[in-house]
C-alpha cells in the first residue's frame, strides 16, 4: 500500500503539471482529458486509504484526507469507463467479450449460485440471521435458464470441467449486465466515491 500511495502521488503530481502534448485517440478511458485522470487518481487513493483504516487509521485519515483535497469524482460524468466501439471506433466491451462469447471457457462467468440465491432471498448470514426478501435487482441481473428458471452454479468450476459436464453449464443463468457488445466498462464509479467519502 505505502508503494501504491507513492506511485498515486507521483502520478498527481505529473498529471498537474501542463503536459504539452496529450494523448487523445490512445486513450480509450478518458479520450486525453488530463482533468478526469487526476480526479481519477485521487479517488483510487480514497479507496485504497479506505483499505488500511483499521490497520494503519493515521496514515489512512491522512491519505483519504489528501484524496479529497485534490478532487475525487463529483459527478457521474467522471467515471472511469473503457469507451468501446460505438463510441471510439473499434473497442468492445471486455466483459461482454468474457461473459457472452461462443468459446467453453465463457460457461465459467455464469451467474454464481451464491449470488443468485442471495438475490432470490435464500441467505443465511454468519449470525443466525436470514432473509426471505426477494431482491428487485434479481430479473435485471440474472436471466432464465433453458428450463426458465434462475438456477447459478458453484463458484470454481473450472472450463475443463464444464466441458466433461454441459449439462451443468446448461443449467446456469446467464448474467444480463453485459448484453450489449459495445457497453462501457465501468473501472471506478462517481457511485463508489461517494460511497468512500461516505466512510
Amino acid at each position: 500500500y505505502d508503494d501504491m500511495f507513492i506511485q498515486l502521488d507521483q502520478a498527481i503530481e505529473d498529471l498537474e503539471e501542463d503536459v504539452p502534448g496529450k494523448f487523445t485517440t490512445q486513450d480509450i478511458v478518458y479520450n486525453g482529458d488530463i482533468a478526469l485522470w487526476t480526479k481519477f487518481a485521487a479517488t483510487l487513493k480514497l479507496r485504497i486509504a479506505l483499505r488500511i483504516r483499521y490497520v494503519e487509521p493515521d496514515n489512512s485519515k491522512t491519505k483519504a484526507e489528501e484524496a479529497l483535497a485534490t478532487g475525487i469524482f463529483s459527478s457521474n460524468a467522471d467515471n472511469a469507463q473503457e469507451l468501446s466501439g460505438d463510441n471510439h471506433g473499434k473497442f468492445g466491451s471486455p466483459l461482454y467479450q468474457i461473459t457472452t462469447n461462443l468459446f467453453s471457457y465463457s460457461q465459467s462467468f455464469k451467474a454464481s449460485f451464491s449470488l443468485v440465491e442471495f438475490l432470490k432471498g435464500n441467505h443465511n448470514y454468519r449470525d443466525g440471521a436470514s432473509t426471505s426478501v426477494i431482491d428487485p435487482r434479481l430479473n435485471t441481473l440474472i436471466s432464465d435458464n433453458a428450463s426458465g428458471e434462475k438456477i447459478g452454479i458453484m463458484n470454481g468450476h473450472t472450463a475443463e470441467y464444464y466441458d466433461l459436464h454441459p449439462e451443468f453449464a446448461d443449467q446456469g443463468s446467464w448474467f444480463l449486465y453485459h448484453t450489449y457488445e459495445y457497453e462501457p466498462a465501468t473501472i471506478l464509479s462517481f457511485t463508489e466515491a461517494k460511497f468512500l467519502e461516505a466512510e
